[in-house]
């Protein structure tokens, strides 16, 4: 009963102090710089189908495997149940190795937890068995082979993404230099650049390998959860900091009122930097633009409320300048006041940056949502506004201000 106690961590110790390729089948080719031919249909070498079958004869050992299978089997319906699943199997495959050290002694542990997989009926044992079966003569030892599964999962999260994709290389470069460094002796025999090119293959594969993790289902979706509520407060403090560099407002009672001024002699739009939204007459033809200065007459847009009553959050609205144009995008994106009616073009929903209902106020933060469902923001380079973003920054906010 007290082997039950040991933890997987204390066999892997336990197996660092045998040999890494005690079959042929393993080995590198010696003298040739190269590695065995890559073989993802290998097979299991038959001393470890022996000590396997061996193990899977003792009545008790065995009923704990068809409880794992059964576990598996059910896990066909229910995805969240197989990261479980294959806890039980690792945890039972190092009491296994601990209880029958006569069995195993002369069997690879890497290639014994390979054939525990197998005869577990995981759903994705198959590709586990052709990733591990590739690398031969690379990757010795479970805690290798787990690194690997994290490395080919970064390369798979990657996607066409070339950033991403260049960290997961480097990730990769690490781990080989790592196995170089402690495996020397080992792999002195083996060309580095062809034990690069072997891991690289394998890490960009299509097929989908897997090695039990050390979280639960559940602790990964909370460490989801976690890092999702971590990006929405690192994006609320860069907004409250970004906020002074916004125009500032008057409030109180004897503070001109947003609602009297919307529609005649209208609203200034002021965005980061105290810059505002500019197009007078004469510029008619000229995209809009910020810049700095003061709410004046040039600066002031009458605001149409299509929603009616007072402006509230998801209120559609237009924008005409003082020369009478209509706020309208052209198909770039730009943002011009050159049109004569208000048509679908023309038209903008006024989004407040808390994102819950209410009366929108002088001074809140807003953002300007086009027809086509991006973002309107200022281009502080150039000075103009342009409706193509999907995700406004700190700095791309507006602010509602009525002088």
């Amino acid at each position: 009963m007290m082997l039950r106690r040991y933890s997987l961590v204390t066999a892997v110790a336990l197996f660092a102090a045998i040999p890494l390729f005690p079959v042929g089948a393993q080995a590198p080719i010696a003298g040739s710089g190269a590695l065995p031919q890559m073989n993802p249909e290998a097979q299991s070498p038959p001393d470890v189908i022996e000590a396997v079958g061996k193990l899977m004869s003792i009545r008790r050992d065995r009923g704990e495997m068809h409880e794992i299978k059964g576990c598996f089997r059910r896990s066909r319906l229910q995805a969240t149940l197989r990261q479980i699943c294959r806890q039980r199997l690792k945890s039972y495959f190092g009491r296994m190795m601990l209880k029958h050290r006569d069995i195993f002694a002369n069997s690879k542990p890497l290639e014994l937890f390979i054939r525990f997989i197998e005869v577990s009926g995981d759903p994705e044992s198959n590709a586990f068995r052709k990733d591990l079966f590739s690398l031969r003569g690379i990757i010795g030892t479970i805690d290798e082979a787990q690194r690997f599964r994290q490395i080919k999962e970064c390369f798979q999260d990657a996607g066409p993404q070339p950033a991403i994709q260049q960290f997961c290389r480097q990730r990769l470069d690490a781990f080989q230099g790592e196995i170089l460094r402690t495996r020397g002796v080992e792999l002195r025999d083996i060309s580095p650049a062809a034990i690069r090119r072997r891991l690289h293959t394998v890490a960009t594969s299509d097929q989908v390998g897997f090695l039990a993790g050390d979280t639960t289902a559940f602790e990964s979706l909370r460490n989801i959860r976690k890092a999702q509520q971590e990006k929405k407060i690192k994006a609320r403090t860069a907004l409250v900091t970004a906020r002074r560099s916004y125009c500032q407002v008057k409030t109180g009672r004897r503070a001109v009122s947003l609602t009297s001024q919307l529609s005649d002699p209208g609203i200034c739009l002021c965005t980061y930097g105290r810059r505002y939204a500019t197009s007078g007459p004469g510029q008619q033809s000229r995209p809009v633009r910020v810049a700095p200065g003061k709410c004046s007459a040039a600066s002031r847009l009458k605001m149409g409320d299509l929603n009616g009553g007072r402006l509230r959050h998801h209120d559609w609205v237009t924008l005409q300048a003082v020369h009478n144009g209509y706020l309208s995008m052209n198909r770039d994106g730009v943002v011009y006041a050159n049109r004569s009616r208000a048509g679908k073009s023309e038209k903008f929903r006024i989004i407040r940056a808390v994102n819950t209902p209410g009366v929108v106020r002088a001074g809140e933060l807003i953002v300007l949502v086009s027809a086509r469902g991006v973002f309107v923001v200022p281009d502080l380079k150039n000075g103009r506004l342009k409706a193509t973003k999907k995700t406004p920054l700190p700095h791309e906010y507006f602010v509602l201000t009525p002088n």
